[in-house]
């Protein structure tokens, strides 16, 4: 199988996919397509890293310490709604996964909300590059019912072929071993009359 998808796509490095099947309890043949920072939105929004392969969507983070890991089926997605950006939102589209009823209950924990009919509805957004990966996911999803290798070819002509990397060009290497934390930033107003006072306050002369 990677040696038919090796002649269409720059598949990852041996020991990214073995890390990416260690992470997620996969058989050696799951490899990986590519893998996105973004945010899941629950009570509140946590930052990890989504994980995509012909098979299974997989989430995983770890905050101080705190993992929080699972992965479901392409197929038990029902339908995938894209939702505009908002102040709530951080002002970035969120992609709402609404799984069929029953399916992926193993991935509970990472669901928004529940639906009465048993349907887990997930939310994710915050994505350094929304088009490439809703191109990708998208890509994906529509091909849960043809082989590894066709999902492939799809997910390559709906993308363009550098798309198919990782966005940050990095690896996940090691990544149980990293705490990930929220970066945040302030902005002080200062008066321009503070100005106008640091300026006069250069031309004074005290006794010494």
């Amino acid at each position: 199988m990677e040696k038919e998808v090796g002649k269409k796509i720059n598949v990852h490095s041996p020991q990214t996919n073995s890390a990416f099947q260690k992470l997620f309890g996969l058989p050696p043949e799951e490899f990986l397509i590519n893998d996105f920072t973004c945010h899941l939105k629950r009570k509140m929004p946590l930052q990890g890293r989504l994980f995509l392969s012909p098979r299974i969507i997989g989430f995983h983070a770890n905050l101080f310490g705190h993992k929080t890991k699972f992965i479901f089926l392409w197929e038990d997605i029902e339908y995938i709604q894209v939702v505009p950006p908002t102040l709530s939102s951080m002002v970035s589209p969120t992609m709402i996964m609404t799984l069929w009823q029953g399916r992926g209950m193993d991935a509970k924990l990472g669901a928004k909300t529940q639906a009465q009919e048993g349907r887990l509805k997930f939310h994710i957004q915050s994505f350094v590059s929304f088009n490439v990966a809703n191109r990708t996911i998208m890509a994906l999803w529509k091909a849960r019912s043809l082989s590894p290798e066709q999902k492939v070819q799809i997910v390559e002509e709906e993308s363009e072929a550098k798309s198919l990397q990782s966005e940050e060009s990095g690896s996940f290497l090691g990544l149980d071993d990293v705490s990930m934390s929220e970066v945040y930033s302030s902005v002080l107003s200062v008066p321009v009359s503070f100005f106008f006072f640091l300026q006069a306050f250069k031309y004074v002369s005290f006794p010494v």
